[in-house]
């Protein structure tokens, strides 16, 4: 309920009790109908509007606040059941207290993690908006290889999900999701035919250009790399006295054109593999962010990395390089107000985009936005993980005919 609905209300309320009473009356009436609505707005103020959620950081504010509220206590999601043999393969609620893989099979296991700790679960498939395949690439990988991930995954879709349960043929999957952060999992789901074309994608690497990749039906999250021991936050504004920060490995065209233009520049530091200890001022990673005003974020073997939550966890504006890059949360949150996109043809011009930016206006917003990109150990409102589920939300069936149909 929003502050001018309830002010309306408000308002209907003693136009009717006027209509009814005298002056004297209507006074005191009015004065209890102040107080109680006084008293619904303090012990409702968790459904009212966040006062950071604002225009033009978010694209609808207003629209976003109540639509997540009604996604909070509406949404149910079910995952599908597993034989015991075949567990190594799986997401299972034990994962979610096992301590976590780094690197890029991190992200998954924190979205299961929270899934199992949420209440959007149900054990009803009836009651369900979506339908969750618990499938793992990080376990299937671990006990499989490479090689083995995506028949696995095709196996599973043809003899279990379609032949054991009747869900998926009734919309052909259009209302099933499956979640991966590495490539390897991309790949697997695209060889698994309608896995790829019709299941919701929850993917790091989406890139528009991937013929698998639909943008409206699949969905982009963030690639977060844990690093607990590093605090987030960083310098003031006024001490940041790097301009731009980059370091990794020259894996792809535009790094290297990036490095190539700008290695000599005193103001834009880069680093190829291990950080330069000579240019970069000290071999600390974590440092350069928290000194740098912005951070790039350019694309290498795929167009996402985990810059991009590094730069906002240590209050680094981000620079997308990245001409393909479906961004994460494009629906709701607006990117171009706490970070800077430099088409690759203007990489030339960067160090002059940068110095023309609204960098205090960026950087107030890169800390607002950081909750949306942090994982939490179990659920917490608005952080990545309520985003996520919030973006799935925005794609659950309204509409699917009864199973007897099918």
């Amino acid at each position: 309920m929003s502050s001018w609905m309830v002010r309306r209300i408000q308002l209907m309320l003693i136009l009717i009790i006027a209509a009814g009473l005298s002056r004297g009356e209507e006074n005191v009436r009015e004065a209890e109908v102040e107080g109680s609505l006084q008293k619904v707005i303090k012990s409702n103020s968790s459904i009212l509007q966040p006062s950071w959620i604002t225009y033009p950081l978010f694209h609808s504010p207003r629209m976003f606040a109540a639509d997540y509220r009604e996604m909070r206590s509406k949404f149910k999601v079910y995952i599908y059941p597993y034989e015991e043999d075949v567990k190594d393969y799986m997401f299972n609620y034990e994962d979610a207290e096992a301590p976590l893989p780094g690197g890029n099979y991190a992200s998954e296991f924190f979205f299961f993690r929270n899934l199992y700790h949420s209440n959007y679960l149900t054990k009803d498939p009836e009651e369900a908006h979506l339908f969750v395949l618990p499938l793992s690439v990080f376990k299937l990988r671990m006990t499989l290889g490479p090689g083995g991930v995506a028949p696995y995954v095709k196996y599973y879709m043809e003899e279990v999900i379609r032949k054991e349960f009747p869900y998926w043929n009734r919309t052909g999957g259009a209302d099933h999701l499956y979640a991966t952060c590495h490539d390897i999992g991309c790949q697997a789901s695209a060889e698994a035919g309608d896995l790829g074309r019709n299941g919701i994608q929850v993917i790091c690497p989406a890139s528009i250009w991937l013929r698998t990749y639909i943008p409206h039906k699949d969905m982009s999250y963030p690639q977060i790399w844990p690093h607990p021991a590093a605090k987030p936050g960083g310098l003031p504004p006024h001490e940041r006295n790097i301009l731009a920060f980059w370091s990794g490995s020259l894996n792809s065209r535009i790094r290297k054109y990036v490095k190539e233009i700008w290695d000599e520049d005193v103001e834009i530091l880069l680093g190829g593999g291990k950080v330069l200890k000579e240019k970069v001022r000290g071999s600390d990673y974590f440092e350069n962010f928290r000194a740098a005003k912005y951070c790039l974020h350019i694309s290498g073997y795929q167009v996402h990395t985990a810059r991009i939550g590094d730069a906002i966890k240590f209050g680094c504006v981000p620079v997308i390089i990245s001409d393909q890059y479906d961004l994460p949360f494009n629906k709701v949150l607006n990117w171009k107000e706490f970070a800077v996109i430099v088409k690759e043809s203007s990489v030339p011009k960067l160090k002059e985009i940068l110095k023309a930016a609204d960098y205090k206006k960026l950087y107030r917003n890169v800390n607002t936005v950081r909750r949306h990109f942090t994982w939490s150990s179990k659920p917490r409102d608005y952080d990545l993980f309520n985003m996520m589920m919030y973006e799935l939300w925005l794609r659950r069936f309204q509409v699917r005919p009864p199973l007897e149909m099918t």
